[in-house]
């Protein structure tokens, strides 16, 4: 409804400006060819300027630019808002529309409303534009709110700053343990400074959030334990920005294949796979893959909850492969995402498979 309510108000807005509508754009596209544009036979138009050209009959592109600007003398652009306020009047009479139909349908839902809505039936992603849309909007949502709440390493590195210079200049350290702390004016202060470079910041500090850490007999907290807060939170947030990108349907689950397409584009990203042939990705992935549905999945639906998934240590397991450093041999052996632990795995199949045809009876 959403894209029939934004194709509607931009035909409606095409009488106030052409340029918006059928005319700008073939004029548009014949000033990159330098040809003349010409009209299709029998194409509805609703711009009174494109109206008055007779159906089939081509219209030279210095023509057309003359015609569009004495047209649009005087006429102001429409703006983003104007752009904006006519989509949401069409979308609001196109579920109107919707609504009174039902009511037509079942007299019922005058009085009483709808408590149930029937789930749409999945539908073939290749062969459909509604997953595509879907996609596209939930990946727009996405990029959004990361730019409007996720923190990135200047904005830790702001914040751990900001904490040692206000303990400093408070010099708020605990005599007895040498820890570095900082009272809720301080807490405060710091909030409100941040704050100015972005709405981000406010929410690591609310009242509430100083509440959740122990504080000493002078009601001051640690530091430590506060920015270690602070970039679990964010490590979190990121994590599920990044693995709803992958959420085709936008349900908040990922089915075999889209945890096949996380695991597959993440592979490159971890230092500590860098040594794995790329030959071999197959076979990782669905190693990888079946872990987190063999936990995740008890009743076998074929999809994990993305809040499951976050909130498990298989995820931690697996992101552990973000570190430089190589793993010893025991982290390697208890690690089922490790190189060593795949390969193993694979051997051990090999093993078994007696009559080498890529099948265990």
């Amino acid at each position: 409804s959403r894209e029939v309510a934004r194709a509607q108000s931009w035909d409606a807005l095409d009488s106030a400006h052409p340029l918006r509508g059928d005319m700008g754009d073939a004029v548009l596209g014949a000033r990159e060819l330098q040809a003349p544009v010409p009209l299709a036979a029998g194409r509805a138009c609703s711009n009174p300027l494109v109206a008055q050209i007779a159906p089939g009959s081509a219209l030279r592109l210095e023509d057309g630019i003359e015609r569009l600007r004495r047209f649009n003398a005087g006429r102001p652009a429409p703006t983003a808002e104007s752009v904006e306020r006519a989509e949401e009047e069409e979308f609001d009479k196109l579920q109107a529309a919707e609504r009174e139909e039902a009511e037509r349908r079942c007299p019922s839902l005058r009085s009483i409303p709808r408590f149930y809505e029937r789930r749409a039936k999945d539908v073939e992603e290749a062969n459909s534009l509604r997953p595509r849309v879907l996609r596209a909007a939930s990946l727009q949502l996405l990029h959004r709110k990361s730019m409007e709440e996720l923190l990135d390493e200047e904005d830790l590195r702001a914040i751990s700053a900001l904490l040692k210079e206000e303990s400093s200049r408070r010099r708020d350290t605990d005599s007895t343990s040498g820890v570095e702390v900082i009272d809720y004016e301080g807490f405060a202060k710091i909030g409100e400074e941040l704050a100015k470079k972005g709405e981000r910041f406010r929410q690591f500090f609310t009242p509430s959030t100083f509440l959740k850490f122990p504080r000493d007999k002078h009601g001051r907290i640690a530091i430590g334990l506060f920015y270690t807060f602070v970039v679990r939170k964010v490590n979190i947030r990121q994590t599920r920005w990044h693995v709803s990108q992958y959420d085709a349907l936008g349900c908040g689950y990922l089915r075999e294949k889209d945890m096949e397409n996380f695991i597959f584009e993440l592979i490159p990203t971890l230092p500590r796979l860098n040594y794995l042939q790329e030959e071999f990705y197959p076979f990782y992935v669905f190693t990888a893959v079946r872990r987190f549905f063999f936990f995740l999945d008890p009743k076998r639906t074929g999809r994990i909850r993305i809040r499951d998934l976050l909130s498990s240590q298989i995820i931690i397991e697996l992101y552990e492969l973000r570190q430089e450093d190589p793993l010893d041999a025991f982290e390697a052996e208890s690690n089922w995402f490790s190189m060593q632990s795949a390969l193993k795995v694979y051997g051990d199949y090999l093993e078994l498979d007696a009559d080498q045809n890529g099948m265990l009876s």
